[in-house]
């Protein structure tokens, strides 16, 4: 009995002692037999397992009664470590490991004018769902949640719009942009554009203003063309209104009457002598139906239209304006209409109820057309020329626009 009673005080001996150990040097877990860290009540490690703390959801996490400071759970709720400190649970994500790049989503386009449409497209990420953030650069941001993709109609105003994605609370570290073109409307007066950092040529188009007046207003031309210039340059932006009825001149150029106003970017000055690209305003028809004025597309002004013998108004050129066109009227008491001069169309100077049609704006303006006596009928205004002598890249197109012009500068 005595050996045995001496066997067994051995090992509670030993045990006791390896309890103190444990609790003065800490308690080690691993594989390797290495000992406990001397800062560590608890030292765990391992090359090929972690460690699991409490799982469960929010619901779970919110029921624990008393939670005591600084106690830890993971939330399969939010897939995040949660903490207990003053009070309240807070979450602990921490950084993506692997976030969402740009091979994750695509963007349909990299430019579009003030709300035109765009889609962001997921393309790894399909079945999960992620937030859209749009930022613009004046003003604001957008989110959006969807599962697959979504189509935004960027604000007008707006420069960009810059695109992330998050996944699962993982958020992407790079963002994709998509250009905001500036569109500059008719405002009735001067316009600028201040050159972006790192910008060395912008591209300009541009339309000009339509024709007023009840035979018809001359369509207003539509240019393009490219110009290098440097960081922080200043470009004057001129957008051409159009002419309306019989005493509504088109701004920038129109001739007093019905003349539609040219569209225009100046550039190292906000004189004529500084306009690099110019898109021509229409002339004015008369007052008859069908004597329309004449269009603005090219480097010359169409003509207007003959009225019986109260004879149309000349197209402006790339040297003079258009000739102002002679009404003989009925009782031999009409007038003359007037020459388009440089940046404007010839107004129509008409006495009583005689209606002829101004000339439109332009590189030269063009003439307007020549009064019939009281109560006669007037020919109608040439078109004022456009310019693209400029720029590179010039080109001049058909003219289309009808209404008032714009100008669309994009890099």
């Amino acid at each position: 009995m005595k050996r045995h009673s001496k066997v067994i005080f051995l090992f509670f001996t030993v045990l006791l002692l390896s309890q103190f150990s444990a609790k003065a040097q800490g308690t080690a877990i691993n594989n390797t037999g290495s000992s406990a860290d001397p800062s560590a009540l608890l030292d765990v490690s391992s090359t090929n397992k972690g460690v699991l703390i409490p799982r469960m959801s929010e619901s779970e996490r919110n029921a624990i009664v008393n939670p005591a400071e600084g106690l830890l759970i993971f939330n399969t709720s939010s897939k995040c470590f949660n903490t207990f400190i003053y009070g309240a649970w807070f979450e602990l994500c921490g950084k993506c490991v692997t976030p969402p790049g740009t091979s994750d989503f695509t963007i349909s386009k990299d430019s579009v004018e003030a709300g035109e449409g765009v889609n962001f497209s997921a393309t790894n990420l399909t079945g999960d769902y992620y937030f859209w953030t749009f930022a613009g650069a004046n003003p604001g941001y957008y989110v959006g949640t969807a599962p697959y993709g979504i189509r935004f109609n960027s604000p007008p105003g707006w420069k960009y719009m810059w695109l992330t994605v998050t996944k699962n609370g993982c958020t992407s570290t790079t963002r994709d942009s998509v250009y905001v073109k500036p569109i500059y409307n008719n405002t009735q007066t001067q316009q600028i554009f201040i050159v972006p950092p790192t910008i060395s040529v912008v591209h300009i188009e541009a339309w000009g203003g339509s024709g007023g007046g009840n035979g018809g207003g001359g369509k207003g031309g539509h240019v393009r063309g490219d110009l290098a210039v440097n960081p922080g340059d200043t470009l004057f932006v001129f957008v051409g209104g159009s002419g309306s009825g019989f005493i509504g001149a088109g701004y920038n150029g129109g001739g007093q009457g019905n003349g539609g106003g040219a569209s225009d970017v100046r550039y190292g000055g906000n004189a004529l002598s500084n306009r690099i690209i110019v898109a021509g305003g229409g002339g004015g028809g008369g007052y008859a139906t069908g004597i329309a004025g004449g269009d603005a597309g090219g480097l010359t002004g169409q003509n207007g239209m003959d009225y019986g013998s109260q004879i149309k108004g000349t197209g402006g050129s790339q040297s003079a304006g258009g000739i102002g066109g002679w009404g003989s009227g009925y009782s031999g008491q009409g007038g003359p209409g007037s020459d388009g001069t440089l940046g404007n169309g010839g107004n129509w100077g008409c006495v009583g109820g005689s209606w002829a049609g101004a000339g439109g704006g332009g590189y030269y303006g063009g003439g307007s057309g020549g009064c019939g006596d009281h109560n006669s009928w007037g020919g109608s205004g040439g078109g004022g020329s456009s310019y693209i002598g400029g720029v590179t890249n010039g080109v001049m197109y058909s003219s289309t626009n009808v209404g008032d012009g714009k100008v669309v500068i994009t890099y």
